[in-house]
């Protein structure tokens, strides 16, 4: 998904990515666990969970890989389109 971005923007969001969203992750699914062991969700509870999520994350990472083909594909386009190019002014009148 970072082929279609500059060098610069591609490691700042990996680094962003690598922190923040790994770190929330790991957070969120250990809450998650102790919420539900709480609440006394057993074995099978935490399976269909956990396809319920797999299944969301699925769908994002589908809807994110198709935003990046369209965004290289409007790219190419552009590169593929003739320059336009100035015309000379004429003189005055």
């Amino acid at each position: 998904l970072y082929t279609s971005l500059d060098r610069e923007v591609r490691y700042k969001a990996k680094a962003f990515i690598d922190t923040a969203v790994y770190r929330f992750g790991d957070l969120s699914s250990a809450w998650m666990v102790a919420l539900l062991s709480s609440a006394g969700v057993a074995l099978a509870g935490f399976a269909l969970i956990g396809i319920g999520v797999a299944t969301a994350i699925s769908r994002v990472g589908f809807l994110a890989g198709s935003a990046h083909e369209a965004r290289v594909a409007g790219i190419r386009d552009k590169d593929k389109q003739p320059a336009l190019v100035a015309q000379p002014a004429s003189p005055p009148a």
